[in-house]
């Protein structure tokens, strides 16, 4: 099974799963892990009821306020700040799909380059950096599939 196998919201999981995943290898006393999760939760949110705008996701990636981008370009320290950056992709993920569900093509700028294509390379980085193995990300797909949280 691939990423292409499963519908929009079925992929939308899968962003959320590696999110949440790569949330649990950062230690809870980051100064910036609260402002990760809770951007992950919105997220879920918007997955379930869909009232969270598509805006308000766009402004966890980036806005004149605190963001992820802003948290990525201030951390020193490499791995971590990789790890953040996968965050704020699988995140600008999720805001693509939403705009896609609002049928609105017009994308920000910070989600002109999101797709499908640009998610499954994020994922293969994941997997080539022995982040996750490849048998993980057959478990994290199927686990959309089946509409279970796995982490």
């Amino acid at each position: 099974m691939n990423l292409l196998d499963l519908c929009e919201q079925e992929k939308c999981k899968v962003a959320l799963f590696i999110a949440d995943m790569v949330l649990n290898s950062v230690e809870e006393q980051d100064l910036d892990y609260d402002y990760a999760k809770n951007a992950i939760k919105l997220c879920w949110d918007w997955m379930e009821n869909k009232k969270i705008s598509k805006i308000e996701i766009c402004e966890k990636i980036s806005s004149d306020g605190k963001c992820l981008a802003d948290i990525v370009l201030d951390i020193e320290e490499v791995e971590i700040a990789n790890k953040y950056a996968s965050i704020m992709t699988c995140i600008s993920y999720v805001a693509w799909q939403a705009y896609n569900y609002d049928e609105d093509y017009n994308y920000p700028q910070d989600l002109e380059c999101i797709d499908d294509e640009y998610f499954e390379e994020l994922i293969m980085q994941l997997i080539e950096e022995n982040f996750m193995t490849g048998d993980e990300y057959q478990k994290i797909l199927a686990s959309a599939k089946q509409s279970r949280r796995i982490y």
